[in-house]
């Protein structure tokens, strides 16, 4: 599969098998998440893989009860200290976000192309992420992956049509 047809097919899947990953497929996964371009290259990624006890997210989610059937789930955590030391409010507010948000993305399309699915979620009460997985001050979690074998092949959304979202030169000129 190309990457822009791994673009076009992945999608959140809320239905998983439970069978297991094996440590490879884990640790390609991973390395994706580690690669990710980040501001400065001050690398704010963390990762916490939870195999046992994942009963504990599902409170934490707002009761997204199918994280627990996935057999690997990825806690994505931004320590920013190295990107707001050399960044301040910028990298504060933005950078680390988006340095994160762009290992989750090489999760996702990495995931699809190795015949896995995965959901992005980012609705969870973060306090109680922290205290349940014991992540110190200064460590945010930023997103939650549950990656499994899909046990369902759902269609993608209604997308806006590229001609609303694409301006040329200045924000309300229309490119198209």
């Amino acid at each position: 599969m190309s990457v822009e047809e791994i673009i076009h097919k992945r999608r959140s899947v809320r239905k998983f098998k439970t069978d297991p990953l094996t440590d490879e497929q884990i640790d390609k996964l991973l390395n994706a998440a580690q690669i990710a371009p980040s501001a400065g290259n001050q690398q704010p990624l963390e990762v916490i893989v939870v195999t046992e006890e994942k009963e504990r997210l599902i409170e934490a989610t707002g009761r997204q009860q199918f994280i627990v059937d996935a057999p690997v789930v990825f806690i994505i955590l931004s320590n920013n200290k190295d990107t707001v030391n050399r960044y301040k409010t910028r990298g504060a507010e933005l950078y680390h976000i988006q340095d994160t948000a762009a290992s989750v993305q090489n999760v996702l399309l990495l995931a699809k192309s190795m015949g896995l699915d995965t959901c992005w979620i980012g609705a969870f009460d973060e306090s109680m992420i922290k205290s349940l997985f014991s992540i110190p001050e200064g460590v945010r979690p930023v997103a939650i992956i549950p990656i499994a074998y899909g046990d369902v092949d759902p269609e993608g959304p209604a997308r806006k049509d590229i001609k609303e979202i694409i301006y040329k030169n200045n924000y309300g000129d229309k490119y198209y």
